[in-house]
């Protein structure tokens, strides 16, 4: 390299004047022009000019709203718009890959491109949800909270635009601009019918999602605080769905539960209780369903079934457990074990005069009528260990017309083939043992 001493001192610099300088990379002399050491001492002392930056559309990463963490907007030109301290503008990278501008939005809106998947486009402030994706974008239909499939994954749309336009959406933060004349400030917004927020809390078996809500009110000019909360979690998947709540520790009063609790401050919990809990002897990794008890614990089937109690004897825990106890949708109640069957509640079953076959389904057998000379009641010959008959004479002529109680094979009752009713209003309870049947 020359000697700079045997060169001119020159006090007019121009900026195409050049400098001789090595190469960091290569380590070759080269010329540099003042304009460029100029441009290069600006750009490591902001950022610059971003709207003469080249930027790759196809890195997926460089599409979400903003540049990198490393590239502050603020008070900087994006093709030629400056960002104001406010923050009242939002910048995105287009499919071009060049940066535009969002005025309307706040920079505290987190924004996606997206792309409209909706015949009917969709319009500024509707209520959206992810469709699918195309190009590296996703695409966005309306949501509906009547329809599962239309339910999940929610945005707003901060724009209004057309069938497969690319569309910016908010998936958090403050939305302006939009219609919310329906509201009132303050209002929590739910997802509605057709991209439609509303204020109304879903009923019946609709998705309840929270969308946010309502700070400002006007019909154009309108702000929403989008805030998801997914009170109805959504899933398409042939198995169990879970929805977990876990402790991990392993305390003496740990345990994991759902509480509910009503306008009174009154609490019902379903709980899984600790391996290593303490504080109620003999309940530990119990499951516990406790209410404070100011009013009755309902358990409702509103069809023409009953309720089953299941448990697993050898502790297999293989979902081998089978039913134990029972209770009809007509209020008969059995708790059995291996073939014992003892009926403790039990609609009675009413015979008129005629002979009557009993029913291994029977319990209480009322006589309300006899025939002249007696009727004859038979006791099943396919009734369980431990079930019970009981036989009585509720028509009060027992006296005259005698019931006769008898098996159907070559069971006996106390040791006979038969036994007889001939008292007034009398009755006979019997219990069978496998073979026999005996009187109790």
């Amino acid at each position: 390299m020359a000697k700079i001493s045997t060169y001119e001192d020159d006090a007019s610099v121009l900026g195409s004047d050049k400098v001789i300088g090595t190469d960091a990379v290569d380590g070759s002399t080269k010329n540099y022009t003042m304009d460029g050491i100029a441009a290069y001492a600006a750009l490591q002392a902001s950022v610059g000019d971003m709207s003469k930056a080249t930027y790759d559309p196809s890195n997926i990463e460089e599409q979400l709203i903003g540049v990198s963490a490393a590239q502050s907007l603020t008070n900087k030109s994006v093709n030629g718009v400056v960002l104001s301290d406010a923050g009242l503008s939002s910048s995105f990278l287009s499919e071009t890959g060049d940066y535009t501008t969002i005025e309307s939005q706040p920079s505290s809106a987190v924004l996606i491109s997206a792309k409209v998947d909706e015949a009917g486009g969709v319009t500024a402030g509707q209520v959206v949800y992810i469709s699918g994706a195309t190009g590296g974008f996703p695409q966005v239909a309306l949501a509906d909270n009547t329809d599962y499939s239309k339910a999940n994954v929610l945005a707003i749309s901060t724009e209004s635009k057309a069938d497969g336009q690319t569309v910016l959406v908010c998936i958090s933060g403050l939305i302006e601009d939009i219609d919310t004349s329906a509201f009132t400030e303050g209002d929590t917004l739910y997802l509605g019918t057709n991209g439609n927020l509303t204020s109304t809390h879903p009923s019946g078996i609709n998705a309840v999602q929270v969308i946010g809500f309502a700070t400002k009110i006007n019909a154009s000019t309108g702000s929403v605080i989008m805030e998801l909360d997914t009170l109805t979690v959504i899933s398409n998947y042939n198995g169990i769905v879970r929805h977990q709540l876990i402790n991990q520790s392993a305390g003496n009063a740990s345990s994991s539960a759902y509480t509910l609790v009503n306008n009174a401050s009154h609490r019902a919990s379903i709980s899984m209780v600790g391996s290593n809990y303490s504080a109620v002897a003999g309940i530990a990794e119990s499951m516990v369903i406790y209410s404070e008890g100011y009013n009755k614990t309902v358990n409702a089937n509103d069809g023409n079934f009953g309720f089953e109690w299941w448990t697993d004897e050898t502790d297999s825990h293989n979902l081998s457990s089978t039913a134990k106890m029972t209770l009809t949708s007509s209020g008969d109640l059995s708790i059995s074990k291996g073939i014992t069957h003892k009926a403790l509640i039990s609609t009675p079953t009413i015979s008129s005069a005629g002979n009557y076959t009993i029913l291994i389904t029977d319990y209480v057998i009322l006589k309300d009528g006899i025939t002249g000379g007696g009727d004859t009641v038979t006791l099943p010959n396919d009734a369980t260990n431990g079930q019970m008959f009981l036989i009585k004479d509720s028509s009060g002529t027992a006296n005259t017309n005698n019931i006769t109680i008898n098996t159907a094979d070559t069971e006996t009752i106390d040791g006979s083939a038969e036994v007889i009713i001939n008292g007034n209003y009398d009755s006979v309870k019997v219990i069978f043992d496998g073979t026999n049947y005996s009187i109790i």
